[in-house]
């Protein structure tokens, strides 16, 4: 078994603690899946990416999720409007 708690801290995990910390703060659950997950035990990938799968949320709960990720380092890629993305 891997010791993750004697594990150095790359970028992509310091990103990914970091929006998941946004999401909790926002009340979402989610799970981290694919392609981070073999990163994370110490396997190489062609790619870095984190698949991010959350809960269906009310437009409320988004409103609040897009107010913490404002006020983050995040932004949407899709849009800077949160009325068109509703």
């Amino acid at each position: 078994m891997i010791d993750l708690s004697k594990k150095k801290l790359t970028a992509l995990d310091k990103l990914i603690i970091s929006f998941s910390r946004i999401l909790e703060r926002a009340n979402i659950n989610y799970v981290i899946v694919s392609g981070y997950v073999p990163i994370v035990f110490g396997r190489s990938r062609i790619t870095e990416d984190i698949d991010v799968l959350v809960e269906s949320i009310s437009k409320k709960k988004f409103k609040v999720f897009w107010n913490f990720l404002k006020k983050s380092k995040f932004y949407c890629l899709n849009t800077s409007n949160l009325k068109r993305s509703l």
